[in-house]
């Protein structure tokens, strides 16, 4: 399921981009564009893109949609996306049932608004609502020892949404750049060549933040299964999360949306509490760490890293019973929805 998160979010975070206008700081504007230090026009980008995606996995079938990106949402620097999507009819069991479903949905998000009366408290949402035909989850064994065909395949909604104030520290970068404002030349920084590895909250931007977040799944195939092949969810309808995360990043590139150098790490600690309709609290502490390093270029390309990245995690409320269906205090992680805030 992951799987399809990564092709939807990542299709319209990669085109963000294309949507970045270029900064006019010490430049002038003239009627063709703006003029860079050595004479050179540099054309602004379009603030308003319209996206037209396809593509197909096992959990939604054949499926595209469009999406929309506007730069200068609100404040000149925010970004805007939003998103609808559709797939293929797709024939489906669901408690031993013949049936139909398409995946549909939509997506929306804002990122890096500056709440007024502040110049360096930034704040971003974003959330998506879908259904998903197909959806595999692995719910009930992660032992050392499970096997892949240990998923329950049901179709089903699958929503998630985000809220998220950080903070920049007035240190490094984030000293005289909160925002982190930056000039672009075909989707690269200019005059960042001294940038991007220095030395940890001495360069580079540091922020402090915490996020809200809700997770919704549903499970229609969910009467017990005659066979092994059924891969029902036993009984379980829907699987509610919320709660609160609470981080700390760093970022020291040359440019973080497209880096060719440096490195970035951010530590972070969720917490869902049991509140309202959640299915059992559960906390989880994780760091992780990419690393660029920038290699010549041939005459064929602009830009050429070795990027390495490094993730590590732990709960201290997991409790593994092999008497309990589901493992108690079991974190539910959105990976993917939470890269997406950092990323962006």
């Amino acid at each position: 399921m992951k799987k399809t998160y990564n092709i939807l979010i990542s299709t319209l975070s990669a085109t963000l981009l294309l949507s970045q206008s270029v900064t006019a700081a010490e430049k002038v504007n003239n009627d063709s564009g703006i003029i860079d230090e050595v004479g050179e026009v540099l054309h602004p980008s379009k603030d308003l893109v319209f996206v037209p995606y396809v593509f197909s996995t096992d959990s939604t079938g054949f499926a595209g949609g469009v999406g929309v990106i506007k730069k200068g949402f609100l404040q000149p620097h925010v970004t805007a996306i939003a998103t609808l999507f559709y797939g293929a009819e797709q024939d489906i069991v669901t408690n031993g049932e013949d049936d139909t479903a398409n995946f549909s949905g939509g997506f929306a998000a804002i990122f890096d608004y500056v709440i007024p009366g502040t110049d360096r408290l930034l704040f971003s949402a974003l959330g998506m609502k879908a259904y998903f035909p197909k959806a595999r989850y692995y719910i009930f064994d992660h032992s050392n020892n499970s096997d892949e065909n240990d998923y329950v395949e049901t179709s089903g909604d699958s929503d998630f949404a985000f809220i998220n104030l950080r903070y920049v520290l007035p240190m490094g970068d984030g000293l005289d750049n909160p925002e982190g404002h930056y000039t672009l030349r075909n989707g690269f920084a200019v005059d960042r060549e001294g940038y991007g590895g220095g030395k940890p909250f001495v360069t580079g931007r540091t922020g402090i933040g915490i996020s809200g977040f809700y997770g919704h799944n549903s499970f229609e195939n969910y009467i017990a299964p005659t066979s092994g092949v059924d891969h029902s969810s036993g009984g379980l309808e829907k699987w509610d999360t919320n709660g609160l995360r609470f981080f700390v990043d760093h970022d020291n590139t040359d440019y973080d949306l497209n880096p060719s150098r440096g490195y970035q790490f951010k530590l972070q600690y969720s917490k869902d509490f049991g509140w309202g309709d959640s299915v059992q609290s559960w906390d989880f502490m994780e760091f992780k760490y990419n690393h660029y390093v920038d290699l010549p270029t041939f005459s064929f390309t602009q830009q050429n890293v070795l990027a390495m990245s490094f993730w590590t995690g732990n709960s201290f409320s997991w409790e593994r019973d092999d008497d309990l269906v589901i493992a108690a205090h079991r974190p539910r992680l959105g990976k993917v929805e939470d890269w997406v805030v950092c990323s962006a």
